[in-house]
């Protein structure tokens, strides 16, 4: 590997447009495929070795004419191909892809209107095209790398392909991208991603039957991550559940894989905020028991909170909840609310607000087993609820569980928006409406 890498590094310009680049890539898109197992070691390596950043001129001098010749098409096909297998899973060579200036040249690929015309004759095109949303998708789920997304035109060169017709790959994968980088005030924008849901749904259906439990390159947990994203639009919610998606989702719960069975909790959990699936996930004693086994039997804390707020919210427990005795005055205090992206900005306040003499109760300091009735146990003691509001906050069905229920108990809400530039809007701008 090391090899290969030191003969990349030591490539000229004269070599770019013969057979040696060619050579060299088919040796790293080969080696994802022959060492499956070992993938982490050889992202780190690739990492460590700057493989991104020694792509890059190739793929800058094959960009001007890609189809030109049979050579200039593979050294380019190989780059990206490689690329998009592994940036799947690796943040590091994510974040070292945008580094290394390969957005623009991922851009330009997507918005040539050229391409665009021959991506229905032209299989070179088509997967061409695939290569380079895909390696977008991967980008799109750092969060960290929203912003750098945004800044190169993406989301306009993204919101073109989901007008194609064509392709049901490309145009689900462009809604999916969307779904992680699109502005609260587009946002609106992601219901008309009908067709793409319904692609998505058949992926699923696919992905959990086959061997290496993919469809297209994708595995369940990154098909149920972004119907999660898609269903932030509520409307989104009913297009997405039925009886045979419920399915999907209970095998995915019984699969010893941590990251099934978190994005199919989270998708079930987010699913529930409406009132008529809430209903039918209610009547399902199956799911409820898978559930109930993780919540019961994980190690990981992060899965344990997922699936019991989904639990809580199926069971309707939060409204059911017998009424707590009234805490004693002494015990009153103040409750800060936050997505972890404003964690650094809640500590502060905290820290104020008990220098100022108020008894103040916030998560990271009251790590239950169980932290749900922790929560709910905050909310009925508090005298008032300080919500650092951001964008995540209102994706967040935790966050989205604290905020009704504290509607449900009547509690005084003091909204801190701790996003520059942002306006609350959907369930979170009906909630502060109201206050």
């Amino acid at each position: 590997l090391n090899a290969k890498l030191d003969e990349l590094s030591h490539l000229t310009k004269q070599e770019y447009g013969t057979e040696r680049p060619v050579t060299i890539l088919r040796y790293f898109d080969n080696l994802y495929v022959q060492f499956r197992q070992s993938h982490r070691i050889i992202n780190d390596v690739l990492v460590k070795r700057k493989y991104a950043a020694l792509c890059q001129p190739l793929l800058k001098h094959c960009s001007n004419n890609v189809f030109q010749t049979e050579t200039v098409w593979h050294t380019t096909y190989y780059i990206l191909h490689s690329l998009w297998n592994y940036t799947e899973g690796s943040p590091a060579l994510c974040l070292a892809v945008v580094e290394a200036d390969f957005l623009p040249l991922l851009v330009h690929n997507l918005s040539k209107e050229q391409f665009i015309s021959n991506m229905k004759t032209s299989q070179a095109v088509l997967t061409l095209f695939n290569c380079c949303i895909s390696i977008l998708h991967n980008l799109a789920q750092i969060p960290e790398l929203k912003s750098n997304l945004q800044k190169q035109n993406c989301i306009e060169t993204l919101k073109k392909l989901t007008l194609d017709t064509s392709h049901d790959f490309v145009r689900a994968l462009a809604y999916l991208t969307l779904s992680y980088i699109i502005t609260e005030d587009e946002r609106s924008y992601l219901e008309s991603a009908e067709q793409a849901i319904i692609f998505v749904l058949h992926a699923l259906r696919e992905a959990i039957v086959t061997k290496d439990r993919r469809y297209s390159g994708m595995r369940p947990f990154e098909l149920c991550n972004g119907l999660s994203k898609l269903a932030v639009c509520d409307k989104n919610k009913p297009k997405i559940y039925s009886d045979s998606i419920l399915l999907c989702i209970m095998n995915m719960l019984k699969q010893q894989n941590f990251e099934e069975q978190c994005s199919a909790s989270t998708l079930v959990w987010s699913l529930c905020f409406d009132e008529s699936i809430r209903l039918k996930c209610y009547d399902n004693k199956e799911l409820k028991e898978l559930l109930c086994t993780i919540n019961e039997t994980t190690s990981s804390d992060e899965l344990r909170r997922v699936v019991s707020g989904c639990l809580w919210t199926i069971m309707g427990n939060i409204t059911k909840k017998k009424a707590s005795l009234p805490a004693p005055a002494s015990q009153k205090h103040v409750m800060i609310s936050y997505n972890h992206d404003a964690k650094i900005l809640s500590q502060k306040i905290k820290e104020q607000l008990i220098r100022d003499g108020f008894l103040v109760w916030i998560d990271f300091e009251n790590m239950h087993v169980n932290l749900l009735d922790a929560m709910a146990q905050a909310i009925e003691q508090a005298t008032v609820i300080i919500m650092c509001i951001t964008e995540k906050y209102k994706d967040s069905p935790s966050c989205r569980l604290e905020a009704e229920y504290a509607i449900q108990k009547n509690k005084k809400i003091v909204p801190l928006i701790a996003q520059p530039n942002w306006k609350p809007t959907g369930w979170l701008g009906i909630i502060l409406g109201t206050k």
